[in-house]
């Protein structure tokens, strides 16, 4: 008797557990049936998917940024142009720390150029289902690592793992705007200092 009535109990407690695996499976499915063909539909779909890619498996990146480059590039030695204030990062402003916030905001700039170029290839490679259900198994279903893995091979096969690198054959993003206001502050820094204006080409900044 008491066996009886076991069974039944364990019927549904294994119905709960397949619904709760696969539930979440049929749900990203059907949200992904109606998905977009749209072009632009499509890219916003897979920046989700590479937002949702990279937030579940961020990449460790060694930290191995010059962040004294640009002063160079602008034409100043950074322990004349800040003086006390070198490489000072504490929460109130310094010198410093604007000029490091600047270099912060370009690598930012970066960051975003380059997942652009990252969604746009998985744009091309996936299709409009594809693109919205790996996206909606990362963020919610227990068969994150399936869909993961099948995003990193894509992005692999094109050479598109990287989140700092730009991929090889793809011409660097053009940040001359990004440089000359790094420039421009550092000018302004060295005036205030009374000291003389760095001389430079457009040519001499770097192109990130």
């Amino acid at each position: 008797m008491r066996t009886a009535r076991i069974r039944p109990v364990a019927a549904c407690g294994a119905l709960f557990a397949l619904g709760a695996i696969f539930g979440p499976v049929i749900l990203a499915t059907a949200r992904s049936l109606p998905a977009s063909v749209d072009e632009d539909d499509r890219f916003a779909a897979a920046y989700r998917l590479i937002g949702a890619y990279d937030e579940h498996y961020p990449q460790l990146v060694m930290s191995s940024v010059d962040h004294d480059a640009a002063v160079f590039d602008c034409g100043y030695q950074p322990e004349t142009l800040f003086g006390r204030d070198y490489r000072v990062l504490s929460r109130d402003w310094t010198v410093y720390r604007g000029y490091f916030d600047l270099t912060l905001w370009r690598s930012r700039k970066f960051r975003l150029w380059l997942d652009e170029r990252r969604a746009a290839y998985l744009r091309q490679q996936l299709s409009a289902f594809a693109t919205v259900f790996l996206h909606d198994c990362i963020r919610s279903t227990l068969f994150a690592s399936v869909c993961g893995r099948r995003v990193r091979l894509v992005l692999e096969r094109g050479g598109h793992l990287s989140t700092h690198v730009v991929p090889s054959g793809v011409p660097e993003p053009n940040q001359s705007r990004e440089d000359r206001t790094i420039c421009t502050y550092l000018d302004g820094l060295a005036a205030r200092n009374g000291q003389s204006l760095a001389s430079r080409s457009t040519d001499a900044l770097r192109q990130r």
